[in-house]
């Protein structure tokens, strides 16, 4: 991982304030250290960051999959929620397959039922490619 430096990357994290308060919070967890002779940070955590965030999707929010309890089955990526959890859908999830009743556009979400089925859907995506000036 990177090390994080004040005076290049405190605008990414909102800020001069939010920037400092942020490092003293990560330092005093242990998640954070000074790098020896610099002015940087870096990570020092247990866990790999890569495997506590999601960076893919970032800007684009998420989609919900709930059963009829409310409980959210699974999240799907917004920019795949229109091929994979459109209306009728049949989705695989953890060994269950699961129908989508109904996607609510507004509040991102896909009201789904668990239903025993053997196959999934499957969106049919076509990739036109041209040679230009070849």
């Amino acid at each position: 991982e990177m090390p994080v430096q004040q005076a290049s990357d405190q605008e990414a994290f909102g800020g001069k304030q939010v920037f400092q308060k942020l490092v003293r919070e990560l330092l005093v967890q242990g998640t954070l250290e000074i790098q020896q002779g610099t002015k940087s940070f870096v990570y020092r955590g247990e866990e790999s960051p890569s495997h506590m965030v999601n960076i893919r999707g970032l800007n684009n929010g998420h989609f919900e999959m709930r059963d009829p309890m409310g409980t959210t089955v699974e999240v799907v990526e917004a920019r795949n929620a229109y091929r994979r959890i459109h209306e009728g859908a049949i989705y695989l999830h953890r060994s269950s397959t699961y129908q989508v009743m109904r996607l609510d556009v507004e509040a991102r979400v896909a009201h789904v039922r668990e239903i025993r089925e053997s196959w999934t859907s499957e969106p049919i995506e076509q990739i036109r490619v041209e040679v230009v000036g070849g």
